[in-house]
C-alpha cells in the first residue's frame, strides 16, 4: 500500500512539473490509458512468468513480422543426389573394365559438387550427354561432379562413366572391388569370359545368372543396395586331370535296427572324387535285402539289378560331381531266420572305403555275435561323439572298418518275461451269489508283454476284466479277454492288452458265481460248505 502510494506522489510530482515547464504540443497525439493497481503492485509485476504489456497496434506490427519469416521457403536438405547406378562389368586379362551410367538429381540452384567415390579405380572417360563431364579429384573422398543448375526447378543429369580397375590373383580365384558411387538402386552386370564359372558378388541383394548368348561367357546380374564397398570374385572351372580316371574315396556310417523278424539299415556314404568328374555311381549290396531308398538332391534316378548273389544300385546325377557327394541308402529285411547278418554297402571302384557301424536291438530280443571279420569293435561312447545325429538312440554293438565288404552276423533270441504278481481277493457272499473281486500289481521284468494269462475256478462266470492305477506303475490296457476250455476245476483265462506291459501293471478280474444251496436260503436247514 504504501508502494503504491509512493507511485501515485511521484506521477502526481510529474504532473505538477508538467504544468510548469510546457511541453510542445505533438502534431497527432496518441491517446494511451495505462491502469497501475493501487495496492499489491509488486505481486502484479514482480511475480513469475510475468509478461510485457504494449499497445494492440504494436502488438499486430510483431505478429505480422513473424508471418512474413514463416512464408520464408524451406531449403532442399541436400543440394545433390546420385538416385540410380547401372553398369557392366567386364573381365579381360587381369583388369576389369567398368561402364556405369550414374542418374543424378541436382536439387538446389547455382553450382554443386556431387560426389562419386571411386577412389582407387582409373576412369577413362566421362560424359553428360555428348559433352565432356567436369570431374575433380580428392585423394580422400575420390571423385566428385561439378554441375551447375541455372534454376530453382531440380535437374536431372546422365553421367556415363568408364572406368578401370586391377584384379587381384589368387590360385584358382580372381576378384576386383571397387567403391561405387553411393546410389539408392544399383543394377550391375558382370561378364566373365569363360563358361561355367562360378561368381560371389558381396554384398547383394538378388543375384540371377543370364544365358550366354554364344555360350562362350558367363553373365550374372546382380542388384546392390547402398554399400561401401562391392566386391566380386570368380573360381575358374577346374578341367581336372585329362585322360585320368577319377579316384573317389568313401566314409560310410552304417546304422542297423534288427527287430523281431525284420532289420534295417540306413547307410550314410559321403564320397569325396578327385582328379575328374563323375556322371553317377555304383552301389554294391547284398541280394538278400531289398532296396527302399537311394536318396539325395544330386540324385536324378536309380535302379537296382541283382548280379550273382549281389544287387548292383546303378545312380545318375543331375550334375556330374568333382568334390563331394553324399548318398544315404535304405534296406529292409524280414528276419525270420535266428542268425541274421549285416549287410556291407560298398561303393563300385572306390580306392578308399573305411567308417562305422552301429548296431541296436529292439527290446525284448537279445543278439550275440555270431560272425565278425574286417570289423574292430570301438567304444560305443566315442563313435556315437563322432556321429552326433544318433546322440540319444540305443545302440548295443559299435564297430569299425577300413575295407569292404565287412562280415558281421548275429543271431537272436527273444527274451522271456519275468512276471512276480502280487494279489488280493475279496469275496461277497449272498444267499444267491458269491463274488470274488481279484486285483493284481503285475510286476513284468526283462521284456514287455502284450498278453497276461491267468487261471479262474471253474464254475464262476467272468464279468470283467479292466485294468486298474497302481502307484508307482500304470493300468493294464485291456483291449479284450477270452476264456479257454476248463481242465482240472480251473480255466485259463488270456488278456489281450493294446500297449506293452513292463514294469508294474495293475489288473483286475470279476468273477460272479450264483448258489442255490438250501442252507443259505431257507433257515434251519443243514450248513451249506463253500469253498473260496
Amino acid at each position: 500500500m504504501n508502494r503504491a502510494i509512493s507511485l501515485l506522489a511521484s506521477l502526481g510530482w510529474l504532473a505538477v512539473a508538467s504544468a510548469q515547464t510546457p511541453a510542445p504540443v505533438p502534431e497527432k497525439p496518441a491517446d494511451r490509458v495505462v491502469y497501475i493497481p493501487y495496492e499489491r503492485l509488486w505481486q502484479v509485476f514482480e511475480k513469475q512468468g510475468r509478461g510485457v504489456f504494449l499497445p494492440y497496434e504494436d502488438y499486430e506490427k510483431l505478429r505480422e513480422a513473424a508471418r512474413a519469416k514463416e512464408a520464408v521457403p524451406a531449403q532442399e536438405p541436400v543440394p545433390s543426389l546420385v538416385a540410380e547406378a547401372a553398369g557392366t562389368v567386364t573381365f579381360a586379362d587381369d583388369v576389369a573394365t567398368v561402364t556405369a551410367s550414374l542418374r543424378i538429381e541436382v536439387l538446389a540452384k547455382g553450382w554443386q559438387r556431387v560426389p562419386l567415390g571411386l577412389t582407387d579405380v582409373a576412369v577413362s572417360e566421362a560424359k553428360v550427354g555428348k559433352v565432356p563431364a567436369r570431374l575433380v579429384f580428392d585423394a580422400e573422398t575420390g571423385y566428385a561432379l561439378l554441375v551447375e543448375n541455372p534454376t530453382e526447378a531440380p535437374l536431372t543429369v546422365v553421367l556415363d562413366l568408364t572406368f578401370a580397375k586391377a584384379c587381384a590373383k589368387s590360385p584358382g580365384r580372381n576378384a576386383v572391388q571397387f567403391q561405387p558411387p553411393s546410389a539408392p538402386v544399383g543394377r550391375w552386370e558382370i561378364r566373365i569370359p569363360e563358361p561355367g564359372v562360378k561368381v560371389e558378388v558381396k554384398p547383394v541383394v538378388a543375384a540371377t545368372e543370364a544365358a550366354s548368348a554364344n555360350g562362350k561367357e558367363t553373365i550374372v546380374r546382380a542388384f546392390v543396395g547402398v554399400t561401401p564397398l562391392i566386391q566380386i570374385g570368380w573360381t575358374p572351372k577346374a578341367e581336372g586331370a585329362r585322360g585320368l580316371q577319377a579316384l573317389v574315396s568313401v566314409e560310410g556310417k552304417v546304422r542297423v535296427n534288427l527287430g523281431e523278424g525284420i532289420a534295417r539299415v540306413q547307410a550314410n556314404l559321403v564320397s569325396t572324387v578327385t582328379r575328374a568328374e563323375i556322371p553317377g555311381q555304383t552301389l554294391v549290396v547284398p541280394a538278400g535285402y531289398r532296396v527302399v531308398n537311394v536318396f539325395d538332391e544330386n540324385v536324378r534316378a536309380w535302379s537296382v539289378k541283382t548280379v550273382g548273389e549281389t544287387q548292383e544300385i546303378a545312380v545318375e546325377f543331375f550334375k556330374p560331381v568333382q568334390g563331394r557327394q553324399s548318398l544315404l541308402v535304405e534296406l529292409e529285411r524280414l528276419a525270420n531266420e535266428a542268425t541274421v547278418a549285416v549287410p556291407s554297402v560298398a561303393v563300385q571302384g572306390a580306392s578308399r572305403e573305411l567308417g562305422m557301424v552301429l548296431v541296436g536291438v529292439e527290446s525284448g530280443l537279445r543278439a550275440e555275435v555270431e560272425r565278425r571279420e574286417r570289423l574292430a569293435q570301438d567304444d560305443l561312447t566315442e563313435l556315437v561323439k563322432a556321429w552326433p545325429q544318433v546322440k540319444g538312440e540305443s545302440w548295443q554293438f559299435g564297430y569299425r572298418y577300413v575295407a569292404l565288404p565287412y562280415e558281421l552276423s548275429f543271431r537272436l533270441t527273444k527274451i522271456q518275461a519275468r512276471v512276480l504278481a502280487t494279489s488280493l481277493s475279496e469275496f461277497q457272499l449272498t444267499p444267491e451269489t458269491l463274488r470274488l473281486d481279484y486285483t493284481a500289481v503285475v510286476d513284468v521284468q526283462r521284456a514287455g508283454l502284450f498278453r497276461l494269462e491267468a487261471m479262474v475256478p471253474e464254475g464262476y462266470g467272468i464279468e470283467e476284466v479292466v485294468g486298474v492305477d497302481v502307484p508307482n506303475g500304470t493300468a493294464a490296457a485291456v483291449d479284450g479277454f477270452h476264456a479257454g476250455e476248463p481242465a482240472g476245476g480251473m480255466v485259463p483265462v488270456t488278456v489281450d492288452l493294446s500297449r506293452r506291459a513292463l514294469g508294474l501293471t495293475g489288473l483286475r478280474v470279476r468273477l460272479l458265481r450264483k448258489l442255490s444251496e438250501p442252507g443259505l436260503q431257507r433257515p434251519g436247514e443243514k450248513p451249506t460248505a463253500l469253498a473260496l
